[in-house]
């Protein structure tokens, strides 16, 4: 994996992110925003979280399609802020220790 070296990649990253699940949330015609999510991300408590979040998408597509979600709303957990982690994500905490 390639860790983003700046502040500015990582909020591209993000954009990206959130276009990919608008899409997925339009083309599956669900009952939910890109900001529920987003704050259900930064809310979480624990890893039910992103199993809540997972399911949130799950609506009987066959298996390929539904990894492919399923790696966008991991990358989601991994670059959106998470109030566990002082407003930061997962991604910003990595590329904090290595600098």
């Amino acid at each position: 994996m390639d860790f983003p070296k700046s502040k500015e990649e990582i909020i591209q990253k993000r954009n990206g992110i959130e276009k990919q699940l608008n899409d997925v949330i339009t083309s599956l015609n669900l009952n939910i925003s890109f900001n529920v999510i987003r704050e259900m991300i930064y809310s979480e408590q624990d890893q039910s979280a992103l199993h809540e979040i997972t399911g949130k998408f799950d609506n009987g597509q066959d298996v390929d399609e539904l990894n492919k979600i399923m790696e966008i709303v991991n990358e989601a957990w991994n670059y959106f802020p998470h109030k566990v982690l002082d407003g930061l994500s997962p991604i910003e905490k990595i590329v904090e220790g290595q600098q």
